[in-house]
């Protein structure tokens, strides 16, 4: 009888085990991920923190992109930006680990944030399942895909330590290219000098920016006028995409999505109607820094 009993608290134990996933997907809310790819994959997102005087929002949790970009438009100062502390990134591992035996965390880009900082300090203090970190160099839906490209290799059994180098070489090809609207946050953040916003806001100017290989905003292009700037915007894209690779798209706006339907048929036309684009409103803190108006378009060169 004690030996069926232990047969049963064995199989019991095995089923409990099998029931976890092997390794669980985690981001943070700077990824810009659609709610819905989240769910079916069942990543575990750590809030980036929006701080408006004695109030601090989290970011996606106590408001959304769709109404922090309605704020934008409304009022003229906005919240300030906070990367998570190590103790948020804790309670994230702690909430994956229940959910899988080891995670796999796609952090927005160092250069671009603490956050990544953050995440290495709560790594070395987890102890309860096994955390590998990846330093996604990038913002916003290029974070994203890198996310969801891991989600869909953790989902095939491949272990942790050969998609860490293998979203190394994707995103060795991969990036995100974006333009602003106005300068006002940019100046705001640092990111642009006074009389260079001044000069592009008297002629139009709209600069076609991106992240280079180490996170950091570069340089691209100018365009004079929207709809110069969107064809500036795809043709930057294509120039940096190999002929032939096999590629998918993510496109992220502030405002209005009036932007995704031309974008999303220029790639189309480009790229075959079967290509993939995932489509999401910026987060409030990407569009804390880059504005109303604002849009990117994330590439991804899969492996």
């Amino acid at each position: 009888m004690r030996a069926q009993h232990q047969a049963v608290e064995r199989a019991a134990g095995a089923h409990v085990r099998l029931a976890r996933r092997p390794l669980v997907i985690m981001t943070d809310s700077a990824g810009d991920l659609p709610e819905e790819v989240v769910r079916a994959h069942g990543i575990h997102v750590t809030p980036l923190l929006l701080v408006d005087g004695d109030v601090t929002y989290r970011d996606g949790v106590d408001i959304t992109a769709r109404e922090f970009h309605a704020r934008l438009a409304e009022e003229a100062t906005v919240p300030t930006t906070s990367q998570p502390a190590p103790a948020d990134f804790l309670e994230t591992f702690q909430r994956a680990s229940e959910d899988g035996e080891a995670v796999l965390g796609v952090i927005v880009g160092s250069g671009v944030s603490g956050s990544f900082g953050s995440a290495l300090a709560a790594a070395g203090r987890f102890q309860e399942a096994p955390i590998h970190l990846f330093d996604s160099r990038g913002a916003s839906l290029l974070t994203g895909l890198l996310t969801l490209k891991a989600c869909e290799l953790a989902e095939l059994a491949i272990p942790p330590e050969e998609i860490l180098a293998r979203l190394r070489r994707i995103r060795s090809r991969s990036g995100i290219v974006f333009t602003v609207d106005t300068f006002d946050r940019f100046l705001a953040s640092g990111r642009v000098g006074r009389a260079r916003a001044l000069l592009g806001s008297m002629l139009n100017v709209k600069p076609i920016l991106g992240l280079d290989l180490e996170g950091r905003v570069m340089p691209m292009g100018r365009a004079v006028g929207r709809k110069r700037a969107r064809e500036a915007l795809l043709d930057t894209v294509a120039g940096l995409i190999p002929a032939g690779a096999s590629v998918r798209f993510g496109i992220v706006y502030v405002g209005d999505d009036d932007v995704v339907e031309p974008v999303s048929e220029a790639l189309r036309a480009r790229y075959g109607q079967s290509v993939e684009i995932l489509t999401a409103p910026a987060t409030p803190v990407i569009a804390t820094h880059i504005g109303l108006g604002a849009w990117g378009l994330a590439y991804l060169v899969e492996d």
